[in-house]
């Protein structure tokens, strides 16, 4: 994939993500009788004016980096108020409302992102099934076993073998031949059948075949059964029917929005950490295009689980309670609940403000750390 292009794509599914979020704003002020004055497509300066839908002007502009809309009233300070709420600004509504407008948008992330999964579980996704799951049935290919799980102080770690490790072949130390139709599941028979025997694992690590030999023995995991302390799972192309593919769609958006605000927290508390470097953990516009060109390799159902991942980080990133996003103004919204009173409009706009731009400094700082990477 040729720079030029990578660029245009990833300009694409950005653009794409963050239409998405808006729109989700747009639907949910809209069904709730706010008035919405403009939605464009990318950023201003305006190039035209495409049309008017019920009040609506939709509008292309230079800036061709997602989109925006323009909700009356949603700005206390904004002079067309004049002081007034009219029954059709966001300020007239119940703080409620105004809450689900703006917890739309990520909502809508989270929903685009449970339909890219399920179309790439249709289409076929790469990926790794443990060996006991009900999902090896569905996979089209098998291309290795896949080493998931190393159990510290363990056979296994002692020799060297780490999570990712795709296994080539099996035998008992000394015999060279190979075993025919390796899976995780005769993978883990041999192991279990052969205790105290020194075993020659083949295995192939970023490109590069190596050789190591361990021993299993019991009580790694259990007494009853030898071990060498690893998981193992059936790496393939997973191709879902219908219900399963919504499901496990549904399943992959929990799951992957949980580990995300894990991930968050711990980048976070990173910051408290002189130690830890808390830039290499995030990726930014040229971080996000590598794993792209990456994810390209593998087809296209990968590039459309990846852009639901996309979607899903750009959910948690804006509930974040830090100015400018949908959680700070969440967070400046409950505040004004328990205070039962507006805050000055001049202190919430000094607080957005101060907000953005430093949101924009650690997007050049992002962006910088991910050029030094490369």
């Amino acid at each position: 994939m040729s720079t030029v292009f990578l660029v245009i794509g990833l300009i694409l599914i950005i653009a794409l993500l963050i239409l998405v979020h808006e729109f989700g704003h747009f639907w949910v002020a809209k069904r709730n009788g706010i008035r919405v004055d403009e939605f464009g497509f990318g950023f201003p300066p305006r190039i035209k004016k495409l049309f008017t839908w019920k009040g609506t002007d939709f509008t292309v502009n230079w800036i061709p980096f997602g989109g925006f809309v323009k909700i009356f009233g949603e700005n206390p300070d904004d002079p067309a108020l004049m002081g007034k709420k009219p029954k059709e600004s966001f300020v007239s509504k119940s703080r409620w409302v105004q809450a689900k407008v703006l917890l739309a948008g990520i909502f809508y992330n989270l929903l685009f992102a449970w339909l890219l999964f399920f179309v790439a579980y249709m289409v076929g996704v790469p990926t790794i099934v443990g060996g006991e799951s009900s999902l090896t049935k569905h996979l089209k290919s098998f291309d290795g076993v896949v080493i998931t799980q190393v159990l510290p102080e363990s056979p296994a770690a002692g020799a060297g073998l780490l999570p990712g490790d795709t296994v080539l072949n099996i035998n008992k130390r000394g015999e060279d031949r190979p075993y025919p139709n390796l899976d995780a599941y005769s993978f883990a028979g041999f192991v279990e059948s052969h205790p105290s025997e020194p075993l020659s694992i083949d295995y192939e690590r970023e490109g590069r075949e190596n050789s190591v030999i361990v021993t299993p023995r019991q009580g790694v995991v259990s007494q009853d059964y030898a071990s060498i302390g690893v998981a193992v799972g059936q790496q393939g192309t997973l191709r879902l029917p219908v219900h399963k593919a919504l499901w496990h769609g549904l399943k992959s958006t929990v799951s992957i929005f949980g580990r995300t605000v894990a991930g968050l927290v711990d980048i976070i508390g990173g910051i408290f950490q002189s130690e830890s470097n808390t830039l290499d953990q995030v990726s930014g516009p040229v971080g996000i295009a590598g794993v792209v060109k990456d994810a390209s390799v593998y087809g296209f159902a990968a590039v459309v689980f990846l852009i639901g991942v996309i979607s899903v980080n750009l959910a948690v990133l804006n509930l974040i309670p830090f100015p400018a996003l949908d959680g700070g103004r969440l967070l400046i919204l409950i505040i004004e609940g328990v205070i039962r009173k507006p805050l000055s409009p001049k202190i919430v706009g000094w607080i957005n403000g101060i907000g953005f731009l430093v949101l924009i400094a650690l997007m050049i700082a992002v962006t910088v750390s991910d050029i030094i990477k490369l």
